[in-house]
């Protein structure tokens, strides 16, 4: 009975192992597990591009404008399954330029491996293939409306459009990226500003408005429109009365931030803001932002609006309305310390929809010259994004690579060239004259 047994044993666990090979190969075909273990899951997509997906609704056609370059197809291939398993209605489509040239003109493709991105009627062209890109990409095409972004001009504003250190032209950029239209406007040269306003931007005028302008500002928020009030330190006087008309004071001095000395900044005049509130606005902020030569902010009894802290300086800020000297303290009657409000977030029920209005105490965050400074951008984009509406628009990180590099010291380099070159052999022959023996000794 024991060899019958053995016998059995023995013919059945080929065909058993066979049968277990075939399963495996079947549920592999079937069913996809992938582990991602590198350094900030960089070979995975992230929350925000996932979250875009998710918003997608209706399926989303990829054309890949590449040569017949095996390598080339395969590494875009393998790029976009990612977001087929994330999104199974992505097609992708490659498609050869040489062979179908006049295809590729009407689509204006001038670069090799040039993305064309379908989605509901609409296109994206995308001629750099990583993750932020595409996932900005996408954004747009998810904005059902065109949104115009108006910033005032003509009264030494600073401009929207602008190159200058104190302008805003590298910020218009970077809303354009995201599929906002962007345009300057002289009220001096124009009879209202115009109803397809999305979000009006006014941004440190030097020079009072004119009642004529005025009367456009007025009849602006008087319809419901949307405000972006960057307000700065040499604002005329008159402009106070928009600020009372909001319910919102500006306080008397500038921004002294004795807490940036421990982070490295020695400029006090530069205020701070590390911890934002639960607020859409401010939502998904955890890098520190810089706001040089900023004003305080204080809300007023006024009816109408719902007013909301979003940005706040640290425990050791003040607004200073003495000279800035080398030794200064709070020492002044109308100086309060901190923290002090720099940002508020108004709301209220105006012609059937909610206006939106966001006042800063600084406008020189957005400029050309500190928009690259911690989370500048990311907080003016999603000043924008609240002010019109469009809360899914996300600032998508790149994901970062630290650990391509491995550093070995002399010592760990000896010791694993004499494993990979004698230890690991031995031990395999160690192995295997084990295993000969015991056979042999049965």
């Amino acid at each position: 009975m024991r060899t019958f047994f053995n016998k059995l044993n023995r013919y059945a666990f080929y065909p058993l192992l066979l049968l277990l090979a075939f399963s495996l190969l079947w549920l592999a075909q079937r069913y996809h597990w992938q582990w991602d273990w590198t350094h900030e899951n960089r070979n995975s997509l992230s929350e925000q591009t996932l979250s875009i997906l998710h918003k997608m609704q209706q399926p989303l056609r990829i054309e890949s404008y590449v040569n017949d370059s095996p390598l080339l197809r395969q590494q875009i291939r393998t790029f976009f399954k990612r977001y087929q398993q994330a999104k199974p209605d992505i097609s992708l489509k490659l498609i050869n330029p040489d062979l179908q040239p006049e295809k590729a003109r009407n689509m204006g493709v001038t670069v090799n491996g040039e993305l064309v991105i379908h989605y509901q009627g609409r296109m994206e062209k995308l001629r750099e293939l990583n993750e932020q890109h595409l996932a900005n990409a996408l954004q747009r095409l998810l904005i059902n409306k065109q949104h115009w972004i108006i910033g005032l001009s003509g009264n030494g504003e600073r401009k929207l459009l602008g190159n200058s250190s104190s302008d805003l032209g590298k910020f218009s950029q970077e809303l354009k990226r995201k599929g906002y239209h962007v345009q300057q406007l002289n009220p001096s040269q124009s009879q209202s500003i115009p109803d397809n306003t999305t979000v009006l931007l006014i941004a440190g005028p030097r020079i009072n408005y004119l009642p004529g302008q005025w009367r456009q500002i007025e009849n602006w928020l008087n319809r419901g429109g949307n405000l972006l009030w960057l307000m700065d330190y040499s604002d005329p006087v008159e402009l106070d009365k928009l600020g009372q008309w909001l319910g919102i004071d500006r306080l008397p001095g500038l921004i002294v931030d004795a807490g940036g000395s421990a982070l490295g900044v020695q400029d006090p005049t530069i205020a701070l803001v590390s911890d934002y509130p639960e607020h859409e606005a401010t939502r998904d902020l955890k890098v520190l932002s810089l706001f040089p030569r900023a004003v305080a902010l204080a809300a007023i009894l006024h009816s109408g609006w719902q007013a909301t802290p979003i940005l706040q300086t640290g425990n050791r800020s003040w607004n200073e309305t003495g000279p800035l000297q080398e030794a200064i303290k709070p020492d002044a009657a109308d100086e309060h310390v901190g923290p002090l409000t720099l940002g508020m977030a108004l709301q209220r029920d105006q012609m059937n929809k909610k206006q939106r209005v966001v006042v800063i105490g600084n406008g020189h965050f957005l400029a050309n010259s500190t928009l690259g400074n911690g989370g500048n951008l990311p907080l003016g984009l999603n000043l924008i994004h609240w002010l019109s509406g469009e809360q899914q628009q996300l600032d998508i990180p790149l994901h970062s690579a630290a650990d391509r590099t491995l550093k070995l010291g002399k010592s760990w380099t000896l010791l694993f060239g004499l494993g990979f070159l004698f230890m690991l052999p031995l031990l395999l022959i160690s192995s295997g004259l084990i295993i000969r023996y015991r056979r042999n000794k049965r």
